[in-house]
């Protein structure tokens, strides 16, 4: 073996080991967005209390505003990584595209887009017609929150995943500096 074809190898290898070799982390973001959810059930009270005060220096407004901007370009970011993992059919993306890891990482982006999306939607609809913390809203700004929780993981996810994938120097280019 070479030392190319080692490196090369030592890179599909770090891959794999990204994308979830361990059992637990493909569900790590949902449980995050989970435990958001415990907290805000055991906390109801102070939260809120909290949320409720006009005079709090969270305002619900400018929260549903900036849940709304960030889930935009976040999925905007999503499709990006999606269009460019589709459409690269050479270099190292082509040689790990039919793996089990490549398989996981793009059912993580489609999931993280769709999350994405949703979460996008639910904000402009927040925005649109605003909740208080009272009763019933309470309980829908509380899954709002999970919600913006489980799409944050699972964008930190694929980012990181992503940022695996690219430092990865194609074969290709391996061979020409070589030469």
């Amino acid at each position: 073996m070479t030392r190319k074809s080692v490196s090369f190898a030592a890179c599909s290898m770090r891959f794999a080991e990204a994308l979830g070799a361990k059992k637990m982390k493909g569900c790590m973001p949902l449980v995050g967005a989970l435990l958001i959810l415990a907290c805000a059930t055991v906390f109801h009270e102070p939260i809120a209390a909290h949320l409720g005060n006009p005079d709090s220096r969270v305002q619900l407004e400018n929260l549903y505003a900036a849940v709304f901007d960030w889930s935009a370009i976040q999925t905007g970011f999503l499709f990006a990584v999606y269009g460019f993992v589709v459409g690269k059919n050479d270099g190292f993306i082509g040689a790990i595209r039919k793996t089990p890891a490549m398989g996981k990482f793009t059912a993580s982006l489609r999931r993280a887009i769709l999350v994405g999306f949703l979460l996008t939607f639910t904000s402009m609809m927040l925005l649109l017609y605003p909740l208080q913390p009272i009763a019933w809203e309470y309980w829908v700004l509380s899954l709002w929150l999970a919600l913006f929780m489980w799409a944050f993981f699972l964008f930190c996810s694929v980012a990181l995943t992503f940022g695996v994938i690219v430092k990865v120097p194609d074969h290709d280019l391996m061979k020409r500096r070589d030469h």
